[in-house]
């Protein structure tokens, strides 16, 4: 699963069906921890308390 993290911007050729537009870094992470993404596009602002650096934290924990 292709994963596309930014609260704003859709991805270049949105219309791909096989990438998820996420909106919020939860989301995201939970999908991570699916084991089903196998690339990922991040913003790190994302207006929230969590930020697209604690998704990459995430990505970091699991590949160890």
């Amino acid at each position: 699963m292709k994963v596309f993290l930014d609260d704003v911007r859709m991805p270049p050729g949105a219309a791909d069906a096989d990438v998820v537009v996420v909106r919020d870094a939860q989301t995201a992470m939970d999908l991570i921890k699916t084991g089903q993404v196998t690339w990922i596009s991040f913003d790190h602002d994302l207006g929230t308390a969590l930020t697209g650096y604690d998704v990459a934290l995430l990505i970091e924990e699991r590949s160890e």
